[in-house]
């Protein structure tokens, strides 16, 4: 092998691994936006957190299921009652 063989050689691999750091942070800020938020972040959250927020997005459901389901006369009266 010889010296500009081994020069190509890391060159090519340095370039490869920058591209593939781009890659990877490319792909962190592209889950960020689409609402992933930070995933460690995620990851750090207590069971306790996570089933809080379910049952309330569960709740949540319930009562848009309710008003889709129910018949106008009625959601208009809850309403009002407000």
């Amino acid at each position: 092998m010889t010296v500009f063989e081994m020069v190509f050689g890391i060159v090519l691999v340095t370039t490869l691994a920058g591209l593939y750091s781009k890659h990877l942070k490319h792909k962190e800020r592209r889950a960020e936006m689409a609402g992933g938020g930070d995933v460690a972040a995620e990851e750090d959250q207590s069971d306790d957190v996570k089933a809080a927020r379910i049952a309330e997005l569960e709740e949540r459901i319930r009562v848009l299921e309710r008003i889709v389901t129910d018949k106008s006369r009625r959601v208009a009266e809850e309403i009002d009652e407000l």
